[in-house]
């Protein structure tokens, strides 16, 4: 056998009193995804998307020093894993991988990945100097 509770028809709560919750006709008005602009709530703050984060200022400028000095690398900043990335524009010769010559190097800060791009370059020219003149 099921008991039937009584309930009170008065409202518990303030809101419910004062009619939120309703539309203007009275009726149950059904609750809608949250408010997407800050202008419409400001207690919502829209989330960047990935990829069009912008580095800080210094980050920018160091980014911009490394792709002036190293032009024969794609170099970017990954401001989630916060990492320095540098791929080279054109493939490995066989020779070059045998020296040690990387096609992708990751590093944590700019100041490392200028080092192991430095370092890179230095295998590249050498590999230049050492080749045999063609005759």
């Amino acid at each position: 056998m099921l008991a039937v509770v009584p309930t009170d028809s008065a409202p518990h709560h303030a809101e419910e009193a004062a009619g939120a919750g309703r539309d203007a006709g009275g009726a149950e008005a059904l609750p809608g995804p949250p408010a997407a602009s800050t202008k419409e709530n400001p207690m919502v703050t829209p989330e960047p998307h990935l990829g069009q984060e912008t580095p800080p200022p210094q980050q920018n400028d160091q980014l911009v020093a490394l792709r002036q000095l190293f032009p024969d690398w794609y170099i970017e900043h990954d401001t989630v894993l916060r990492r320095w990335r540098a791929m080279r524009h054109q493939p490995l010769t066989l020779p070059e991988v045998k020296a040690g010559a990387r096609y992708l190097i990751l590093r944590a800060s700019p100041e490392r990945l200028g080092t192991a791009l430095a370092r890179q370059r230095e295998i590249t020219r050498t590999l230049r100097t050492a080749r045999p003149a063609v005759p």
